[in-house]
């Protein structure tokens, strides 16, 4: 049923350190294209005509994004990540920008996902005083 929550199981996801552990993360999911698990965006797309579903995974999704939460919050209070946003936005973008460079690299094998994932270091960067 939750293929991200098996291949990422919520431990494992806990122990990330912050924006540059979760962009190695999506960097990971998507530079094999032949390895992305294509259960996981079915089901999304299931979700939206699942009533259960979209609760069940709704519910994974808000324990990972409050796990990433607080490591944001830590960065931006160490001044290594922007802090002029909130931190559950950020993660909200994250989680957006991880999801798209998914769909986009199963439909564009040619897509420079690391130029992608440097832009999005480059955005999150903290800004000079």
């Amino acid at each position: 049923m939750f293929a991200f929550a098996r291949a990422i199981p919520a431990d494992e996801f806990a122990a990330l350190a912050g924006v540059e552990d979760l962009i190695g993360l999506i960097s990971a999911e998507v530079a094999d294209r032949d390895a992305i698990d294509p259960v996981l965006s079915r089901l999304m797309f299931e979700a939206e005509r699942d009533p259960a579903l979209r609760e069940r995974m709704s519910a994974m999704l808000t324990q990972y994004r409050e796990l990433m939460i607080k490591a944001i919050r830590a960065e931006q209070e160490h001044g290594t990540v922007f802090a002029g946003a909130p931190a559950d936005a950020i993660v909200t973008l994250l989680g957006a920008a991880g999801d798209g460079l998914l769909l986009h690299a199963l439909l564009d094998p040619g897509l420079d996902v690391p130029a992608a994932l440097n832009a999005l270091r480059a955005l999150l960067a903290p800004r000079p005083s």
